[in-house]
């Protein structure tokens, strides 16, 4: 139920980004009340929260438009992450969630992010939690009582929170008077797509809450688990659970843009009265995008590049996270405006983008130089006193942003229209594997050495990757930004 700009007015923008602003802030003091009752259970919540957003993340990549409102509709996960995490930790997670899709993957956008905020995390995080999760799942689960609470609580948790999400977006676009729809219409477009929609989550959650429940049930809020046995490491179930995030996010992503190739080739093939696509015409679709990328070496290098830095950058996520919560004299709320920094690094930046003019020429070497400033901004980061950090990550967030718009519009212009949606399925797999696998090598990395020299190394893989995979395939690279 991502909302776009386009929907929102300045005035309930602010109104709803002053009400997420309210139970963040409400979310991260309960959140340090917690941590500080019990230090150890926080440095163990860690590497779940790392995972669990990386789930949650990648199920909400795979969204569909809703015809005539302007909005999408996709799973959200609030219930999920509340049950897991707890609805303080749940609430700040999807907070990430929704500002990265916002920031890197046009779901959404800033000045609605507070109101995608609202609909989508407090809704599952708060009143779902509270009013259904907690109420059901209070005493013992004894092994068959406790499965049918867990499925209870996530079908109608889900269900519940999804439709009071739907319903606000339908009442903050109205108020903002950009819809054109009679508000019944809109309501009438959104509640049972939605209902739909909230039904399929439940039971994906149900699912995984019935597998934690049978791994670690410990990890469960809100129950005593007796009747239940601790059947793997909790290490091993994170693991399947980050696998979880990856088959998700990479092979539900690619069934979507070979939808998208099916719904095209079903059009053209209705005009010219010819056969329906088929299965061997998707395999046949298929093979014609790896032979395009086995034989442009500048995308085949771009891909592996935004692979590795999205991975590194989702892997050191969680380090920060745990430097600004141990390391002495800084705190949870010293992060939050540290990541408010680059937010609006970011924000100047695509504003700067509009009036910026890059010959195409100088494009690929700009874009190549931002690479590596932004890597070495990284590599000294946790280095620097505070004040600089933050003027570290306003850099790196200007500088972002104007090289992120010239690399896609040059690679959407490059690659041709029939292989795009494909393409684009494919790098987003890669992105989502690369992403599972190094927040899980650095989580580890993160046990055994300093969290500064971990974000260094982060940053010194991310810098040589431009050099092994950009620079070294410069001459293929640069066609794409010269075309």
């Amino acid at each position: 139920m991502h909302m776009a700009d386009a929907l929102v007015s300045p005035a309930v923008a602010v109104t709803m980004y002053a009400a997420s602003a309210a139970a963040a802030g409400v979310s991260l003091v309960q959140l340090h009340k917690e941590e500080a009752a019990a230090p150890e259970l926080a440095k163990k919540k860690l590497p779940t929260m790392a995972v669990m957003s990386a789930l949650v993340f990648a199920g909400q990549m795979i969204n569909y438009t809703i015809p005539g409102t302007g909005s999408s509709g996709h799973l959200c996960g609030g219930m999920l992450l509340s049950a897991i995490l707890g609805p303080w930790a749940g609430f700040l997670s999807m907070i990430v969630i929704l500002a990265i899709q916002a920031l890197f993957f046009a779901d959404g956008g800033l000045l609605a992010l507070g109101a995608n905020v609202w609909n989508m995390a407090f809704y599952g995080c708060f009143v779902g939690y509270f009013l259904i999760y907690r109420p059901l799942m209070q005493g013992k689960l004894l092994s068959g009582k406790g499965r049918t609470k867990l499925v209870l609580a996530s079908v109608l948790g889900c269900v519940v929170t999804l439709q009071l999400g739907a319903f606000s977006v339908v009442v903050e676009t109205s108020l903002s008077g950009i819809t054109a729809l009679p508000f019944g219409a809109f309501a009438a477009l959104m509640q049972p797509i939605h209902l739909a929609i909230g039904l399929v989550e439940g039971g994906i959650t149900a699912a995984v809450l019935l597998f934690v429940y049978q791994t670690r049930p410990e990890l469960l809020q809100c129950a005593s688990a007796s009747g239940a046995k601790n059947r793997c490491s909790r290490r091993a179930a994170l693991a399947i659970l980050a696998a979880a995030a990856l088959v998700i996010g990479g092979g539900l992503s690619l069934l979507a843009a070979l939808i998208e190739s099916n719904i095209d080739i079903t059009e053209h093939r209705r005009e010219g009265g010819e056969k329906l696509f088929t299965l061997r015409q998707w395999r046949a679709d298929i093979k014609e995008a790896a032979e395009y990328l086995k034989n442009e070496r500048g995308v085949t290098g771009i891909f592996s590049y935004m692979a590795v830095t999205n991975g590194v950058a989702s892997g050191y996520s969680s380090i920060l996270v745990a430097f600004f919560r141990t390391f002495p004299g800084f705190t949870a709320a010293m992060y939050s405006l540290f990541s408010v920094f680059e937010f609006a690094g970011r924000t100047l930046g695509g504003a700067v983008q509009y009036k910026l003019k890059i010959a195409k020429e100088k494009k690929f070497g700009f874009t190549f130089i931002v690479y590596q400033i932004y890597e070495l901004m990284d590599m000294c980061l946790l280095w620097l006193p505070y004040p600089l950090m933050l003027a570290n990550r306003a850099l790196v967030g200007f500088l972002g942003a104007n090289s992120a718009t010239m690399r896609q519009a040059a690679m959407q212009t490059y690659i041709p229209e029939e292989l795009r949606a494909r393409l684009n399925a494919f790098q987003n797999m890669l992105i989502t594997a690369a992403s599972g696998v190094f927040t899980l090598a650095i989580g580890a990395l993160g046990e055994v050495l300093d969290y500064r020299l971990c974000v260094t190394i982060c940053g010194a893989t991310a810098f040589i990757a431009a050099w092994l995979l950009v620079w070294r395939r410069r001459a293929d690279v640069r066609k794409i930004f010269e075309k």
